[in-house]
């Protein structure tokens, strides 16, 4: 009986990490970085970065549609968008809250939490049985690119460092509002790809 209730508690706790990559949360959270960054930036940087997010999303939601009417088995089906875009839309504020830190100490913090954060979601995904190892990864590597794309771009604006703690108290605040929403996109794109013919004989491999 102590087994089970432990259990129960450990998914439920691992229920509410997960919350925190869906895209009920992830999208408010893009918006407020865009307008932050279009506030405090020159209008290049922002509008890069939110061409960075819709082209994350595209990839991760084209590689849904193709792979929910054409699972390559059970290691791939649904690439994880909690993972791609968690660690874009994460990275991406932890990179500005680490970049305007002036203690070494602080900034590592500040990365190393970003950092466990997504991980955690990650992690909670794979232990919850949401999605294969495969999945997770594909969700990484798609995110990974697309930080890896902004850090590259993005520059640091001189004598903002207020402007990023009301970033950082904003958007824990959209974080803990959305927190416990869901979009359920999956069942859509399902039907999207039904109409659009795939599955059956559309689907090729080797």
């Amino acid at each position: 009986m102590i087994i089970g209730t432990v259990g129960r508690t450990l998914q439920h706790d691992l229920e509410r990490l997960t919350d925190f990559g869906d895209t009920a949360v992830l999208l408010p959270l893009s918006l407020v970085f865009f307008i932050w960054l279009l506030a405090t930036h020159r209008a290049a940087t922002a509008l890069t970065w939110l061409l960075i997010v819709v082209a994350c999303n595209f990839v991760i939601g084209a590689l849904k549609l193709y792979f929910l009417s054409c699972p390559a088995g059970d290691i791939l089906r649904s690439p994880s968008g909690h993972t791609g875009l968690g660690i874009l839309v994460y990275g991406s504020i932890t990179l500005v809250l680490a970049a305007s830190t002036r203690g070494r100490w602080l900034r590592r913090l500040i990365v190393a939490l970003g950092t466990a954060l997504v991980v955690l979601i990650a992690v909670s995904r794979l232990i919850l049985h949401k999605h294969s190892p495969v999945e997770i990864a594909i969700g990484a590597a798609i995110g990974g690119i697309s930080l890896a794309a902004f850090v590259a771009l993005y520059r640091p604006a001189s004598g903002r460092r207020r402007s990023v703690f009301v970033l950082a108290v904003i958007a824990l605040a959209v974080a803990v509002l959305f927190h416990g929403e869901q979009v359920k996109a999956e069942g859509y794109l399902r039907y999207l790809g039904w109409r659009l013919g795939l599955g059956g004989e559309a689907c090729q491999y080797g």
